[in-house]
């Protein structure tokens, strides 16, 4: 696939721009165009400054921030306009690695809805890195996916009920059930920021923001309820309702013991669980 073949997409909201700057350098050397779609950020100005060091930059400002399905949509939608048939979709702090995107488009067939690399944390050490021909996998994180703009309208694009959590795992579900294939290419690699992960015996605080608490335990709701029909060998995170509803009482226990800012963190989980349940009613 050569580089006018393909256009990625980047989310932002209030990036680094030092890490965006070195996933841009990164990404141009896979591709032609790139388009940002921000969120609102603070330091837009600042953003918008990089189109004087990367010609093929383009950047469309969101004057709210609408999550991200409503701007992978956006990403989408503008790779269709540009008679584009893959794009490849990155978060602001994911870094491609040389070579990504043709070793990704080597499993390109009409069968093949996404075709994802393997994650490395970079903040790993010792990061272990995977080889071997391609596999079929049940989902892959939206960040390093080259998505196929035929899939994407097939199922009518990622679902903007949901802000940020559970949109990779919705999305994937939807294109399985539709009949796409989702294929992980162990010999691509994408530099991915796992997060502040920290083990205390059998629990794991992820040390999310209160912002980002409210939303996942929402979305983690919706996602339960919407695919509550789903056949079960398709269901990316096989918990139902009442699994759901556990899980999150778990994550409010874990971080009351182990995080800063609990207080505000445990009150955004069970505000987002009361919005979630009040929406699932609605919807019912």
């Amino acid at each position: 696939m050569g580089k006018s073949s393909a256009v990625a997409g980047i989310v932002t909201f209030n990036p680094d721009l030092g890490r965006l700057r070195e996933n841009l350098t990164a990404a141009f050397h896979e591709v032609g165009e790139i388009v940002i779609i921000d969120n609102n950020s603070e330091n837009l100005g600042s953003i918008e400054s990089l189109r004087d060091e990367f010609p093929g930059l383009y950047i469309l400002a969101n004057t709210s921030n609408g999550g991200i399905a409503t701007a992978l949509n956006q990403v989408m939608a503008w790779a269709a306009k540009r008679g584009m048939a893959w794009a490849l979709l990155l978060d602001q702090d994911s870094v491609v690695a040389r070579g990504m995107v043709d070793s990704l488009a080597r499993s390109i067939d009409a069968e093949v809805g996404v075709v994802c690399p393997s994650i490395v944390d970079r903040s790993d050490p010792s990061p272990v890195i995977e080889s071997g021909p391609p596999v079929d996998v049940d989902y892959c994180i939206t960040s390093g996916s080259l998505c196929s703009v035929k899939a994407w309208k097939s199922v009518d694009g990622y679902d903007e009920a949901m802000f940020i959590d559970f949109v990779d795992f919705d999305f994937c579900l939807r294109l399985r059930e539709a009949g796409f294939r989702i294929i992980r290419e162990p010999g691509s690699t994408l530099l991915h920021e796992i997060g502040q992960i920290t083990r205390h015996g059998p629990m794991t605080a992820y040390h999310h923001s209160a912002f980002r608490s409210y939303h996942m335990a929402r979305d983690m709701l919706y996602y339960a309820h919407k695919h509550r029909s789903s056949p079960r060998e398709l269901m990316v995170h096989q918990r139902r309702l009442a699994g759901t509803y556990a899980v999150l009482f778990r994550k409010a226990i874990v971080v009351s013991l182990f995080e800063e800012d609990r207080l505000r963190r445990v009150t955004s989980i069970i505000r987002g669980v009361f919005s979630g349940t009040i929406a699932l009613r609605r919807v019912a």
